[in-house]
């Protein structure tokens, strides 16, 4: 059809004319649906088996500002509630956009960190929609770093993972994801939790720079992304809000 200009409150408002779209499109452009479909996919059992269980409009709450929130942002919640799975698939959604979108996971420790990765990996194996994203034959495909399929070659894997105090020093992505990086531990004392937001402090620093894709960059805007637990009433929170 054909776009028409409408008088709303002494202003003209443009109408685009409906398209009804493709599931890949929908996929593409709507976050509640990629989440939606992903659940159905990777979700629990309805206690009476009537079928998958259905996102809570909480978690949905979350996962809309997970993915759509400013480049600077951040989760904060108890353990449980689903973060690192609402993380998962943020990075299934960029990957799906953007086959050549480069990701870091840093966690509170290597073992930690690797658990997403082991998921996301069986989620390109049994969610149909993901599975163009299973890294092909003779690239990078371990716990520690892999190339998403479509991807083009390059010295920075598609994902990276490392722990809060692992080897972090010449990589780069267009997505940090610090994944519950605050422990006990580390913040235990002063020194400590000094330290951890000196270490959170050089993320900027790995980001690529966030040019428009017409100029070569990415489909969506660099980002820092934090999962939280709070373990210390002085908790790296406070820092980031």
């Amino acid at each position: 059809g054909r776009a028409t200009a409408h008088r709303h409150r002494g202003r003209f408002r443009l109408t685009m004319p409906t398209k009804k779209l493709s599931y890949e499109e929908l996929l593409y452009a709507d976050t509640r649906f990629f989440y939606n479909q992903l659940w159905q996919a990777i979700g629990s059992e309805n206690e009476d088996g009537t079928g998958r269980a259905p996102l809570s409009e909480y978690e949905y709450d979350g996962i809309d500002f997970l993915n759509n929130g400013p480049t600077r942002r951040g989760i904060l919640g108890f353990r449980g509630i689903g973060k690192t799975y609402w993380l998962a698939g943020r990075c299934a959604r960029l990957w799906y956009r953007d086959p050549n979108r480069r990701i870091i996971i840093l966690s509170k420790a290597i073992g930690e960190a690797t658990k997403t990765s082991v998921l996301l990996r069986s989620w390109f194996e049994k969610v149909p929609f993901l599975k163009k994203l299973k890294p092909e034959k003779g690239r990078r495909d371990n716990v520690l770093q892999f190339d998403v399929g479509g991807s083009i070659q390059e010295r920075q894997p598609s994902l990276f993972i490392t722990g809060i105090g692992g080897q972090t020093e010449g990589n780069r992505a267009h997505s940090i994801f610090p994944d519950d990086v605050e422990t006990k531990k580390n913040s235990m004392t002063l020194a400590a939790r000094t330290e951890l937001r000196r270490v959170c402090g050089e993320f900027v620093n790995m980001l690529y720079p966030d040019r428009p894709p017409e100029d070569g960059g990415p489909i969506d805007p660099v980002e820092i992304v934090y999962n939280l637990t709070p373990k210390h009433e002085e908790t790296l929170a406070k820092d980031l809000e």
